[in-house]
């Protein structure tokens, strides 16, 4: 549930995870936007995001898309969640022991050829995190923008722990035929996204709308 004191009902993403803010007023959308950008950094707001009657944190939990183009996918807190899982993965069950080994092997392999050093040489333990650092995983980076949108709330609420993502004006980045298949495709991902635009659309995704006279409809 996202809620704020302007707001006469919160968004209460449970009912449907996609859902749209139309605020008319470009003034009024520009507060309200910028209030998000702030609390968002970790100053305050009046923006709330609960769940089950716990509060979060918006600084860590929401994500604000206003510029599509300078989404980065492979994002630091991204391809740590994932460095991560992965090592997790390695380290797990039957797959611990074929880890081991290959860490093993690659310690003496790399003993083996420095026996031509003057000095004698010794090194810590090789550990999968270390080896995870190294070869320094990325995500691909569609050039596509509702791809690289799709991509990046998928990845990002796996892998970063993030919670709700709110997309400012994506209908001004693409053609029609490319919202629509963008936001059917967002819809598919079944993750709390929230879209903010100036005008309403004829589609099926529960909006609010904060008309020009700042009273609020809501369609569900």
């Amino acid at each position: 549930i996202l809620s704020h004191y302007f707001f006469e009902q919160p968004i209460d993403f449970s009912e449907s995870p996609l859902q749209r803010l139309v605020i008319e007023d470009s003034a009024n959308m520009g507060s309200i936007v910028g209030e998000l950008s702030d609390q968002v950094k970790g100053l305050a707001g009046r923006f709330i995001l609960a769940e089950s009657s716990v509060e979060y944190d918006i600084s860590k939990r929401v994500v604000l898309i206003i510029d599509p183009f300078s989404l980065e996918i492979s994002s630091k807190d991204v391809v740590s969640g994932l460095q991560k899982k992965v090592a997790d993965y390695l380290l797990n069950g039957d797959n611990y022991l074929q880890t081991n080994e290959v860490l093993e092997s690659v310690i003496e392999l790399i003993l083996t050829k420095s026996l031509d050093v003057e000095s004698s040489i010794t090194m810590d333990g090789l550990s999968i995190q270390s080896v995870m650092k190294a070869v320094s995983l990325k995500l691909m980076e569609p050039d596509d923008i509702c791809q690289r949108l799709c991509d990046y709330a998928a990845v990002a609420s796996k892998y970063a722990g993030k919670m709700l993502f709110v997309m400012v004006n994506v209908d001004c980045f693409v053609s029609d035929t490319d919202y629509s298949d963008c936001v059917r495709n967002l819809r598919y991902l079944n993750i709390p996204i929230l879209l903010i635009e100036s005008d309403c659309k004829t589609d099926s995704i529960p909006t609010k709308i904060i008309d020009r006279d700042f009273c609020e409809l809501n369609f569900w």
